[in-house]
Protein backbone atom coordinates (compact mmCIF):
# COMPACT_ATOMS: atom_id res chain seq x y z
CA UNK A 1 0.00 0.00 0.00
CA UNK A 2 0.98 3.42 -0.79
CA UNK A 3 1.92 5.98 1.99
CA UNK A 4 -0.01 9.19 1.29
CA UNK A 5 3.20 11.21 0.63
CA UNK A 6 4.27 8.61 -2.37
CA UNK A 7 0.37 8.30 -3.52
CA UNK A 8 0.88 12.43 -4.23
CA UNK A 9 3.32 12.22 -5.79
CA UNK A 10 1.48 10.04 -9.19
CA UNK A 11 -0.51 11.95 -11.38
CA UNK A 12 -3.77 12.87 -10.86
CA UNK A 13 -5.38 10.48 -12.58
CA UNK A 14 -3.01 7.80 -11.69
CA UNK A 15 -4.31 8.51 -7.98
CA UNK A 16 -8.03 8.14 -8.61
CA UNK A 17 -7.17 4.79 -9.92
CA UNK A 18 -5.55 3.56 -6.95
CA UNK A 19 -7.40 4.30 -4.67
CA UNK A 20 -10.12 2.77 -6.79
CA UNK A 21 -8.27 -0.21 -7.18
CA UNK A 22 -6.95 -0.68 -3.90
CA UNK A 23 -8.85 1.21 -1.53
CA UNK A 24 -12.33 0.09 0.34
CA UNK A 25 -15.27 2.11 -0.58
CA UNK A 26 -16.73 3.91 2.43
CA UNK A 27 -19.40 6.46 1.13
CA UNK A 28 -20.22 8.93 -1.31
CA UNK A 29 -21.94 12.57 -0.87
CA UNK A 30 -23.30 14.82 -3.62
CA UNK A 31 -22.77 18.49 -2.91
CA UNK A 32 -24.67 20.02 -6.38
CA UNK A 33 -22.81 19.21 -9.18
CA UNK A 34 -19.45 17.63 -7.33
CA UNK A 35 -19.46 13.80 -6.20
CA UNK A 36 -16.95 12.84 -3.19
CA UNK A 37 -16.59 9.29 -2.96
CA UNK A 38 -14.60 8.47 0.38
CA UNK A 39 -11.82 5.23 0.67
CA UNK A 40 -10.21 3.65 3.37
CA UNK A 41 -6.54 2.83 2.94
CA UNK A 42 -5.41 0.92 5.61
CA UNK A 43 -4.55 4.04 7.13
CA UNK A 44 -5.62 7.38 6.12
CA UNK A 45 -8.94 7.95 4.56
CA UNK A 46 -8.50 9.22 0.90
CA UNK A 47 -11.72 11.51 -0.66
CA UNK A 48 -11.77 11.56 -4.58
CA UNK A 49 -13.64 14.57 -6.01
CA UNK A 50 -15.36 14.24 -8.98
CA UNK A 51 -17.53 16.77 -11.04
CA UNK A 52 -20.82 15.06 -12.13
CA UNK A 53 -21.65 17.09 -15.85
CA UNK A 54 -17.66 16.17 -17.00
CA UNK A 55 -17.66 12.62 -15.24
CA UNK A 56 -13.70 13.68 -14.22
CA UNK A 57 -11.57 13.77 -11.26
CA UNK A 58 -11.05 17.43 -10.24
CA UNK A 59 -9.23 16.31 -7.03
CA UNK A 60 -7.81 13.56 -4.09
CA UNK A 61 -8.14 15.22 -0.98
CA UNK A 62 -6.11 12.98 1.72
CA UNK A 63 -7.43 12.79 5.54
CA UNK A 64 -5.81 11.34 8.26
CA UNK A 65 -7.10 8.64 10.18
CA UNK A 66 -7.01 9.20 14.41
CA UNK A 67 -7.37 6.23 16.68
CA UNK A 68 -8.25 6.44 20.27
CA UNK A 69 -5.81 4.58 22.70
Amino acid sequence: MLSPLQLRQLPLQQQAQYVCEYGKFVDSKFEGETTVNMYWLDKYYAEVIYNSLSNQVQDIELKEAFHDH
